[in-house]
């Protein structure tokens, strides 16, 4: 019960905010209305109808859900880690007879509740619309927890460099890029060549952008869902682990 409160405290700390939010839809929109437009400039003028099996309407559904989840996954625990530590207000914490990374987890679900049932009913739409097999289904849904695990145990091995940074605001460019780059908002990764595509595609960026996109979409069967399921089971001890 007092994880759930601290996540119900983030959310209702991210309504009174209620600016800000605003601030980050329109922002999120007219980077989508970008890139929206540059990929139906690269259709039209390229006389394609389809680019690595995405159509035009393909390609703006998947710009669409890979903006979505860039507010899904953000990085805001390597923040509030380092703001503990910096501002000496960790220990307060490691006293207390609760688990800090759980309590972190909560908050994390808290503050992005919003964009995180936004995300669940889009992808049961799409879920439903591409997939017939009850079995594919729940597959995916077990690899959007697991991708959301994996991703909250990995930025918090990151947070842990907060101990030797005076400043952890610089890594916020560097991961963003990376997760701009690495995740595909620009492209589905599929477009690279197809060796840098096996390297890019394991990446915990890739997991939880583009690999997810493109699975919403109807791109990758059930085998290739239980694999990616794996692996980001896998990941999510390997952080665990580190932590």
């Amino acid at each position: 019960m007092k994880y759930i409160s601290s996540g119900l405290i983030a959310f209702y700390t991210k309504l009174s905010y209620r600016g800000n939010f605003v601030i980050a839809l329109v922002t999120k929109g007219m980077q989508l209305a970008l890139s929206s437009f540059m990929w139906i400039a690269i259709y039209h003028y390229g006389a394609n109808e389809s680019i690595r099996g995405f159509t035009v309407a393909q390609m703006l559904v998947y710009l669409g859900v890979i903006n979505l989840l860039l507010l899904v996954f953000d990085f805001s625990p390597i923040f509030r880690l380092g703001n503990l530590i910096h501002n000496g207000q960790l220990t307060t914490y490691l006293i207390r007879p609760i688990n800090i990374f759980i309590q972190g987890l909560f908050q994390y679900i808290g503050n992005e509740a919003f964009y995180i049932f936004a995300f669940l009913c889009i992808s049961f739409y799409f879920v439903k619309s591409e997939y017939s097999s009850w079995a594919s289904i729940i597959l995916i849904f077990i690899f959007i927890v697991c991708t959301y695990l994996m991703f909250y145990t990995c930025i918090s091995c990151i947070a842990l460099t907060s101990f030797w940074l005076v400043q952890v605001w610089p890594l916020r460019p560097v991961l963003t890029a990376l997760f701009l780059l690495l995740g595909g908002q620009y492209f589905p990764l599929k477009v690279l060549p197809l060796e840098l595509y096996n390297v890019v595609r394991w990446s915990p960026f890739s997991l939880a952008g583009n690999t997810l996109s493109t699975i919403l979409l109807g791109h990758v069967d059930g085998v290739g869902i239980l694999e990616n399921i794996l692996v980001s089971f896998g990941l999510v001890i390997v952080f665990h682990d580190c932590l």
